[in-house]
């Protein structure tokens, strides 16, 4: 089932589907999100490339996926830019609207 969520995701490096839960008494589906860590991430306003330093942990309603609730819990990269010389928290493709790149 995990291939199945890992494919409609569409998730690109340094993203992985790294957990699947079935709630069933709220009839809801829990993904759980990572990514690799030091991963190289490009800053989405100035696209310089920057090393992931921590994470910080979000969750989010997703899509109804096979008319259950899904719920994603990610774990997302933290970088700092020095061109914008702001901390910034990489978003998930899914959450932006934004395709994510990595280097």
């Amino acid at each position: 089932m995990l291939d199945v969520f890992r494919t409609s995701l569409n998730l690109g490096n340094p993203w992985r589907l790294t957990g699947l839960q079935l709630d069933e008494e709220r009839q809801q589906w829990n993904l759980y999100i990572d990514f690799e860590r030091g991963a190289k991430v490009r800053c989405p306003l100035c696209k310089q490339t920057n090393v992931a330093y921590e994470a910080c942990a979000r969750s989010r309603k997703y899509l109804n996926l096979l008319h259950w609730s899904t719920w994603i819990h990610a774990s997302l990269p933290v970088f700092y830019c020095p061109n914008c010389q702001l901390d910034r928290v990489l978003m998930l493709p899914l959450w932006s609207g934004e395709r994510f790149h990595a280097e």
